[in-house]
């Protein structure tokens, strides 16, 4: 199948392209889903039969793999839409391709330059952000080990007692409300 699908049989009506919107919604669906749905599994199954390997580790190399994957798709449509866009369909003149109008290459380099430089940033955060999630999710072990100990109770009720602590400490810091 060329870049072109046919267009019906009036002879009025335009080509359009054969990669289109209707199979780039199918693939994000199918990443959503797989990540979703697949990604726990994998995970459960993996550290079932790999007792050494930490969950959040292959949770994070599923997560990098989805996620390069994810991008290889999104230039790759991206590249078939710009061919699409760009290619003459046979037969069609040379007065009918060149008075249509065609992508602007500018905007594409700058639309792909302002995905990379997302990209780069989201990489430079990627640590900082990952430090303060340990610090805070380390914090909140912290306190409900300590509440389990002082109250002898289950790591449940320590949690629950930890959340209750911090709502009235919430609530009572800024009045009444609601």
């Amino acid at each position: 199948m060329g870049y072109y699908a046919d267009a019906g049989s009036t002879s009025e009506q335009e080509p359009f392209p054969a990669y289109g919107p209707v199979d780039s919604l199918l693939s994000f669906a199918m990443f959503y889903v797989f990540v979703d749905r697949a990604t726990p599994t994998i995970v459960d199954v993996l550290t079932d039969a790999i007792p050494s390997v930490s969950p959040s580790g292959v949770g994070f190399a599923i997560a990098a793999l989805l996620w390069f994957i994810f991008v290889v798709t999104l230039v790759d449509m991206a590249r078939h839409q710009y061919e699409a866009l760009a290619s003459r369909p046979s037969g069609e003149s040379d007065q009918n391709f060149y008075g249509r109008s065609m992508p602007d290459t500018t905007l594409f380099v700058v639309y792909a330059a302002v995905v990379v430089v997302g990209g780069v940033v989201a990489a430079w955060t990627f640590e900082r952000v990952y430090d303060e999630l340990e610090t805070a999710m380390l914090e909140a072990w912290d306190n409900v080990s300590e509440t389990k100990a002082d109250l002898d109770v289950t790591w449940r009720d320590a949690a629950y007692v930890v959340g209750i602590t911090r709502i009235a400490e919430a609530k009572e810091s800024r009045g009444l409300w609601p």
